[in-house]
């Protein structure tokens, strides 16, 4: 049970990056999840997130099913953290 005595429909979920509930619903809001994840994957495995800009390229579209699967797995641990954190 939640102990605010603010009345429910007034409180508002507060997201790290700057985002706003709102923005969960938006493409704008998307982009800034987007440019948040890959700024905390650059961050911490540079290799991976140039892994993952080749892959959405016109270039990556290529990739075999292997190769997409093996990205996946290698992204996963990083897209938890970052869920975590948001």
């Amino acid at each position: 049970m939640n102990s605010s005595t603010e009345p429910r429909a007034n409180r508002t979920l507060a997201l790290p990056f700057g985002l706003a509930f709102e923005d969960l619903y938006r493409r704008e809001g998307l982009e800034k999840i987007d440019a948040a994840f890959r700024a905390a994957l650059r961050a911490s495995d540079s290799a991976l997130d140039d892994r993952l800009t080749a892959a959405q390229s016109d270039a990556g579209a290529a990739l075999a099913a292997k190769q997409r699967s093996d990205l996946i797995v290698d992204l996963a641990p990083y897209v938890e953290d970052f869920l975590g954190d948001l």
